[in-house]
């Protein structure tokens, strides 16, 4: 069965819609051959095996994520020193433009922006809709680090009864290896500990070296592998060449 994504087919303007499979599920060939979706997201929970040696052999659909989910447990007798970081709480003090300004030269790694078949303009300005509603909504939190009155980073935090998840994270161009990256999970740890919320969880690529390093030496470890699959009805399907 495909599960429509009402947001992402009136974003894109095509029909978009997920199929997840898990347990050795087979997917389906008739099932995208008659359907009519213009682009299905296949998850295949857990990276299982069969599953992805099916799709493999089968038909013409890129990987296009290997996604991996970690998990920080709060401890209170960790120590994370952080310097006093910004919250931006609204549009209008023009750090909102420098964060779109970050996340357009940002997220290269993610699934989206690896898909050549879809809008890459607007793949950037989804990622510009995603931290212009986390300013607004209440349940989020975006904070910053700032240089010489230039922002440098920046997290979007979704704040959970039972954790603090990771939306997104950024450094600027030209400041990587200085540490703000890692000021910004010390700012969500303490956060985390101030709310008295029990983890912290994050979802990133297999292939972001620089961000599984970051997260397994700030204490993460390991809960879940998926591989997800991009199926586009404008490429013709079949086995692959």
């Amino acid at each position: 069965m495909i599960e429509l994504l009402d947001w992402d087919t009136d974003f894109f303007g095509i029909k978009c819609g997920r199929i997840i499979l898990s347990d050795n599920e087979i997917l389906d060939r008739e099932t995208l051959v008659n359907s009519k979706f213009d682009f299905i997201t296949i998850l295949n929970l857990n990276n299982n095996q069969r599953i992805n040696e099916n799709i493999a052999s089968s038909y013409r659909i890129h990987l296009a994520d290997i996604r991996v989910k970690l998990n920080m447990e709060i401890d209170e007798k960790q120590f994370f020193f952080c310097d006093d970081l910004s919250e931006c709480e609204d549009l209008e003090n023009g750090i909102f433009d420098q964060l779109v300004l970050i996340s357009d030269l940002s997220f290269h790694i993610s699934r989206f922006s690896k898909d050549k078949y879809l809008d890459q303009k607007k793949v950037k300005k989804m990622y510009r809709i995603w931290i212009k509603k986390a300013i607004l909504e209440e349940d989020k939190k975006v904070y910053y680090t700032q240089l010489d009155n230039k922002v440098t980073s920046f997290i979007v935090l979704s704040v959970n009864n039972k954790s603090l998840d990771i939306e997104l994270i950024a450094t600027a161009p030209g400041y990587y290896h200085r540490g703000f990256a890692e000021a910004l999970i010390n700012k969500a740890y303490l956060l985390a500990e101030q709310m008295k919320i029990s983890r912290i969880k994050v979802t990133t690529q297999a292939d972001n070296i620089a961000a599984m390093n970051l997260y397994t030496r700030k204490g993460f470890v390991l809960i879940s592998v998926d591989t997800i699959y991009h199926y586009h009805k404008s490429i013709s399907l079949g086995r692959q060449d």
